[in-house]
């Protein structure tokens, strides 16, 4: 949407080519309708001078096609070569070199618009890499574009001028060296495009490798918290999971496999957040040092790390409808431990479950007593005398208890 600075923009731009073309007048042997139109014609080519993210912070971009801000600029040098024809009568030279330098000015847009986007590509395609090094080709590639684009749109500004003042074949001629430069930035773009291409490969392929010496330096983690949800969730489940790890001393990594949950995840108590956008980008988080990894709910995209049988899958049931069901979770066999919300809800699901199923419903509440005291037969009402009732062999008190039960019971099964 074009803000306030660029409506006035607009406005003056048209405001002074129909004075200059409805009110034409000299003074002091200046013919001011011609200066008006010419003053037209220059603030026209205004935002072909600035990036795109000027012109959206000064001017905007046109309401009905906001992803698209570079219509703006093309359809404002049309309107320029249109004046300049009107002006000066020679159709025939403003449009052939109006058509010429336009296209030169669109190539150059079309070149940036091109680099940002097999950036972004490449950045997306080279994860979990997060240092590919794809800013000394991409940077530097985007410059050049744009200083083809703005060398095109002096070079359609000199053309019109030229027109103007008479000179048809000249301006003909800088119209083809503005078509020239649009082109060099079109065939720079391809280039950088391949090039950003075979660099994010190359990061692709180093990816386990960098990730390995943060590792390094920083110690390997042991526990992955596997985050895949719409982008309004708020991933309480996970936040409250990093946060007990992290008072547990448990070095944790969180996968993200969308990219609208990184700014919320980085903010968790987590020792790595990994980027997976794609499934074979998790090939390289199947680090040696994992043991366990908690998924917060029951998703389709779970399945792509469940793959990896050489770690402990264990879903946490505790929040939203899982929690609420009165039956373990249909995908109960996709995990190797389920985490009920409580010890009733555990036990309920366990009577709906065969006997190996129901080894696999556990409870996590700190809570819970290893020996009776005063204040259990204070506030449970039982006697003295009365049997004190087994403690669960399946609830533990913190989840770094669980993660090593998981983790022992997963190491018997392969031995036996």
């Amino acid at each position: 949407m074009l803000n306030r600075n660029g409506a006035i923009y607009l406005v003056l731009i048209v405001l002074l080519g129909t004075v200059g073309a409805i009110f034409p007048f000299d003074w002091r042997s200046v013919d001011w309708g011609l200066t008006a139109l010419e003053l037209s014609v220059l603030l026209a080519y205004g935002p072909a001078f600035i990036t795109l993210a000027q012109q959206r912070r000064y001017i905007g971009e046109l309401p009905f096609l906001p992803q698209y801000p570079e219509v703006l600029g093309i359809g404002l040098l049309a309107y320029g070569w249109v004046v300049v024809g009107a002006v000066s009568g020679r159709w025939l030279d403003s449009i052939g070199a109006g058509l010429l330098s336009v296209t030169g000015v669109a190539l150059g847009y079309v070149a940036v618009r091109a680099v940002s986007e097999a950036g972004r590509r490449a950045i997306l395609s080279a994860k979990p890499n997060a240092k590919p090094g794809l800013k000394p080709i991409m940077d530097p590639g985007l410059r050049q574009c744009y200083l083809l684009r703005v060398a095109a749109a002096l070079l359609s500004l000199v053309a019109s001028f030229t027109v103007l003042k008479g000179g048809g074949a000249e301006a003909l001629w800088f119209a083809v060296c503005a078509s020239v430069a649009g082109l060099s930035a079109a065939v720079l773009a391809a280039a950088l495009g391949l090039a950003l291409y075979h660099q994010s490969r190359r990061g692709k392929q180093t990816a386990a490798g960098v990730i390995a010496s943060e590792e390094l330096a920083r110690g390997p983690a042991e526990v992955a918290l596997y985050c895949s949800d719409s982008a309004k969730a708020k991933h309480l489940a996970i936040k409250r999971i990093a946060s007990s790890l992290a008072a547990e001393r448990v070095r944790t990594a969180i996968i993200a496999r969308e990219s609208h949950a990184l700014p919320l995840l980085n903010k968790f108590s987590a020792d790595y957040v990994w980027f997976a956008p794609y499934m074979g980008a998790l090939d390289a988080l199947a680090r040696p040092g994992l043991k366990v990894v908690f998924y917060t709910h029951d998703g389709i995209k779970n399945g792509h790390f469940v793959r990896y049988n050489q770690y402990v899958h264990i879903l946490d049931a505790t929040t939203g409808s899982l929690s609420r069901a009165d039956t373990p979770p249909k995908a109960l066999t996709m995990y190797d431990f389920v985490i009920a919300p409580d010890q009733d809800t555990a036990q309920r699901w366990r009577s709906h479950a065969d006997p190996r199923q129901a080894e696999m419903i556990v409870v996590i509440d700190s809570f819970r007593f290893k020996v009776p005291d005063a204040d259990y037969f204070l506030f449970s009402g039982a006697n003295v005398s009365d049997p004190v009732p087994e403690p669960d062999p399946l609830c533990f008190t913190s989840y770094r208890a669980l993660i090593d039960h998981a983790f022992a019971h997963k190491q018997g099964a392969a031995q036996s």
